[in-house]
């Protein structure tokens, strides 16, 4: 039998349910930046909402900017325009 390095974490149910937020808003905002590689920008900005009803917009906005840049290749003034329409209440704060 193989010992392996991973062990199980012990998480209360808050910490699971927070743990699996993150991750589905993480997937999104992947999703999202995909989709906005794609110039599917209606698509694109609804699953960046949904992204932000889950994590709020500062961590949606880095996850974002990160994979529309480092996996996509878009610019990255490409990406601050739409999060600037995508989130217009948060227009004026630098992403």
């Amino acid at each position: 039998m193989i010992d392996t390095p991973y062990r199980p974490v012990e998480m209360s149910p808050a910490e699971r349910h927070k743990f699996c937020r993150k991750a589905r808003a993480d997937r999104m905002a992947y999703e999202a930046a995909s989709q906005l590689d794609l110039r599917q920008l209606d698509t694109a900005a609804r699953l960046a909402r949904d992204a932000v009803a889950l994590v709020g917009p500062d961590r949606l906005a880095f996850w974002l900017r990160h994979y529309a840049t480092m996996q996509f290749n878009v610019a990255v003034g490409v990406v601050d325009a739409f999060l600037r329409r995508v989130l217009p209440a948060f227009a004026a704060a630098s992403y």
